[in-house]
C-alpha cells in the first residue's frame, strides 16, 4: 500500500480545519455541524475543548505501535516473532518501515495540529475571553509541540521545524532544520508553557509541573548533546537541567504513589505520580482516541475477552530478565513469568496465571497497560479499547533526572540529595538503599523503572552523544536474540545466539521515511539555522 507522506497529511489536516475530539467525560466536544474556527473560539469552555484532541487523537499512531517498537523494542527490551519490531531490534530498519513512518506522522500531526490551535486562538478568539484564559490554552499547545519536536530531534536530529501548515501548499519542499535548533525550539516551548500553565488543573491537563519536568529532561538531553563524542557533558545544561527537577520535586508538593503496580490500574490514572499522560477512552466507534495496547501485547484472547490480546509471540529480552533482582517488584508488573499470578486480571475465575513456554514462545509477556476484561474494569475495555492512560513523564524519571544532573561528568556521587531521590525509586521497589551511585547505576535504575513505557531507546541515544563506544559495547553484551526458559522456582535456560546483533554508530539516527524523501526531496540537503525572531507566532517560516 502506498503511504501518503506527511506532508500531505498535513496539509489535509489543514483544509479540513483539523481533528475530532474524544467523547469521554473529560475530553467532550460539542457536535461539529455548523462548527467552525470563526463562530467556536467564543468562550473559555470552548478553548478547553479546542486544546482537548492535543492528548490523544494526535498521538494515536505513535502510541498505537510506534512507541514500543522506537522505545524499547529498538532498546533490546524485546524478543518478538513480529518484523515490524524485530526490525528495530535487529538494527536492519528500512525506510519504508510502518512503524518508522508512524512515529514520523504522528509526530507531525501533534505538531501540525498545535500549530493550528495557536493560531486559531490568536486570530478567532472573543475579544471577551480573558488573556491569561488564551495563554493557558496556547501554552497547552505549545507543551503538545515541544514534546512532538523533542523526540524528533533525539529520533531523527536535523527536522524541519514547521510552525504554519499553511504555506506547505506554497513551499512543499521545506529543509531540515540544525538538530540544536530543533532542541532550542522545544526549549522556548516548554519555557512558555512553564510561564503559563497553571500549578494546578483538572486531572489530566498538563501543569506548570509538567513543563518543568519537561524542561528537565531535555536539558539533560542536551547536555549529552552538546558533549559531541568528548565524553564530557555540558555542565551549564546539567545545572539547569537540575535545577528544573528540583522545582518540581521540591515545590510541587506531588509525590511518586506508594505501589509500583498501582501506576498501571485505570483507578490510578491522572495520580500525583503523573507529569503528562497521553487520555485515551474505550467509548464510542471514532478510532483514534482509544489505547490499543492491549490488544497486542496481551499474552492470550482469555486475557481481554473481547476477541483480541495477540501479544504471545512477544516478551521480555534475557537481557532485561536479568536486570531485575527477585525481589525488585517492579518486574512483575512489568512483564509477565512462567507461574505469575495476577488477582486483578480475569477476576471472575480467581485471577490469571501466566503459563507461558520457551518452546512455543518467548516464555514471557509484557504486563504493562494490560489491564483485563471489561469485567476487570467497570465495563471499559472493548476490542481493541481501553482507556488507560499512556505516560509521557513521571515524577519518577524527574527523581532520577536530578540524580544524573548531579553526578554530571564524576565517576560517582554520594550527594545527598542525588542519593535521596535515586533511592527514593528504588526503596519503592523493594530495593535497599545505596550510598554512592554511577552513571549505569542511574541509567539501569531509570531502565527498569521506565521499561515498556517508550523511553529506554532515548538513554541510549543521548549516552551514545558523549560516550559512543561505551554505548556500542553496551548493545553487543545485550545479546539481542538470546532465548531463554523460565521456570518459576527453578533454574532459566538460556540459549546461546546463533550469531550477536551489533549497532553501528549510524544507527543512533532514524531513517527519513520513504515517502517523505519521494515527496520532498529536499529533506536529504543539508541542515539549514531556523530563524528565531518570531517563534511565539504560528505564521513563521523556517529558513530557507
Amino acid at each position: 500500500m502506498k503511504k501518503n507522506s506527511i506532508y500531505i497529511v498535513l496539509i489535509a489536516m489543514m483544509l479540513t480545519g483539523g481533528l475530532a475530539g474524544c467523547s469521554d467525560s473529560f475530553f467532550v466536544r460539542p457536535p461539529q455541524d455548523q462548527l467552525t474556527a470563526d463562530n467556536f473560539y467564543a468562550s473559555e469552555s470552548d478553548l478547553r475543548m479546542a486544546t482537548a484532541p492535543l492528548y490523544n487523537t494526535v498521538w494515536f499512531d505513535y502510541n498505537d505501535k510506534a512507541s514500543f517498537t522506537v522505545g524499547d523494542s529498538r532498546a533490546g527490551n524485546m524478543i518478538t516473532t513480529d518484523a515490524g519490531y524485530e526490525q528495530f531490534l535487529l538494527f536492519s530498519i528500512t525506510s519504508g518501515n510502518d512503524r518508522l513512518n508512524e512515529a514520523w506522522r504522528s509526530l507531525y500531526l501533534a505538531i501540525s495540529q498545535s500549530n493550528l490551535t495557536i493560531k486559531n486562538i490568536r486570530e478567532k478568539a472573543a475579544s471577551g475571553i480573558p488573556d491569561e484564559s488564551k495563554e493557558r490554552a496556547i501554552a497547552e499547545a505549545r507543551f503538545m509541540r515541544g514534546y512532538a519536536y523533542s523526540y524528533l530531534a533525539q529520533l531523527w536530529g536535523a527536522v524541519p521545524i514547521l510552525t504554519d501548515p499553511a504555506k506547505l501548499i506554497d513551499q512543499p519542499n521545506v529543509r531540515r532544520n540544525l538538530a540544536e535548533d530543533v532542541y532550542q525550539f522545544a526549549i522556548n516551548d516548554f519555557e512558555y508553557a512553564a510561564e503559563h500553565l497553571s500549578p494546578t488543573d483538572d486531572p489530566g491537563r498538563v501543569t506548570q509541573w509538567s513543563a518543568l519536568g519537561m524542561l528537565a529532561r531535555l536539558h539533560h538531553a542536551r547536555a549529552t548533546f552538546r558533549a559531541e563524542g568528548s565524553g564530557n557533558l555540558d555542565q551549564e545544561e546539567l545545572n539547569t537541567a537540575k535545577d528544573y527537577a528540583r522545582q518540581v520535586i521540591e515545590e510541587s508538593g506531588l509525590s511518586l504513589l506508594d505501589n509500583y503496580a498501582d501506576l498501571f490500574k485505570l483507578e490510578n490514572e491522572n495520580s500525583e505520580e503523573s507529569l503528562f499522560a497521553l487520555q485515551w477512552t474505550y467509548e464510542g466507534s471514532t478510532w483514534g482516541v482509544q489505547n490499543t495496547t492491549q490488544a497486542y501485547f496481551a499474552a492470550e484472547a482469555a486475557l481481554t475477552g473481547v476477541g483480541d490480546g495477540w501479544g504471545g509471540g512477544t516478551g521480555v529480552s534475557a537481557w532485561l530478565l536479568q536486570q531485575y533482582a527477585p525481589n525488585d517488584q517492579r518486574r512483575k508488573a512489568t512483564f509477565m513469568l512462567n507461574g505469575d499470578h495476577y488477582p486483578e486480571l480475569m477476576q471472575e475465575e480467581g485471577g490469571y496465571t501466566y503459563e507461558g513456554t520457551g518452546a512455543s514462545g518467548p516464555g514471557s509477556a509484557i504486563k504493562k497497560y494490560i489491564i483485563g476484561r471489561p469485567s476487570d474494569n467497570d465495563g471499559r475495555v472493548g476490542f481493541m479499547r481501553t482507556g488507560i492512560n499512556t505516560y509521557m513523564l513521571r515524577l519518577a524519571e524527574v527523581y532520577l533526572i536530578y540524580a544524573q544532573a548531579e553526578l554530571g561528568n564524576q565517576q560517582s556521587t554520594s550527594d545527598s540529595k542525588a542519593l535521596q531521590y535515586y533511592n527514593a525509586v528504588r526503596n519503592r521497589a523493594g530495593l535497599s538503599s545505596k550510598t554512592s551511585i554511577t552513571h549505569h547505576d542511574i541509567l539501569l535504575e531509570k531502565w527498569k523503572e521506565l521499561a515498556y513505557e517508550g523511553q529506554n531507546w532515548f538513554q541510549l541515544v543521548r549516552w551514545h552523544h558523549h560516550e559512543p563506544n561505551a554505548v556500542l559495547d553496551f548493545i553487543d553484551q545485550q545479546e539481542r536474540n538470546m532465548s531463554f526458559e523460565y521456570t518459576q522456582g527453578g533454574d532459566t535456560t538460556y540459549t546461546e545466539p546463533p550469531t550477536n546483533i551489533t549497532a553501528e554508530h549510524s544507527d543512533f539516527n532514524l531513517p527519513y521515511p520513504e515517502a517523505d524523501i519521494v515527496q520532498n526531496p529536499n529533506l536529504m540537503e543539508e541542515p539549514v539555522p531556523y530563524d528565531f525572531s518570531n517563534q511565539q507566532g504560528a505564521g513563521e517560516a523556517n529558513k530557507q
